[in-house]
């Protein structure tokens, strides 16, 4: 099975060796295929690269986690855009973010709706 983890469980890995994110990503190594865009692995690499995280997340840390994603990545591209997001209770369903195919990307939202929908 292809699994797409978010951005903040490789960070969450990366800041702590023995923590639930790490044992995730993990499992997911071992029995299923990570699915990375260059998109989120640049994202990944920027934030593990931040300054606050340097205590827990040495230059050599940063390389480690992301040499393991790079070769275990299955590459894709999404021809998705996340276009608008709001905060919210994410545990009730409330929030989240809006996605439509690239070519609707640039049109506008309204009331928290995608107008392209219909």
């Amino acid at each position: 099975m292809r699994v797409v983890i978010d951005a903040s469980v490789i960070v969450g890995a990366a800041l702590k060796n023995d923590s639930t994110p790490m044992r995730a990503l993990l499992a997911v190594l071992e029995h299923h295929s990570i699915v990375l865009s260059t998109t989120v692995f640049t994202e990944i690499s920027e934030v593990l690269g931040r300054q606050k995280f340097a205590a827990a997340v040495t230059p050599e840390r940063r390389q480690e986690i992301l040499a393991l994603l790079t070769t275990a990545a299955t590459w894709i591209e999404p021809d998705l855009t996340v276009t608008d997001c709001v905060a919210g209770d994410r545990q009730r369903g409330h929030g989240g973010c809006v996605q439509r195919p690239a070519s609707v990307a640039d049109a506008p939202l309204a009331g928290g709706r995608d107008p392209a929908a219909g």
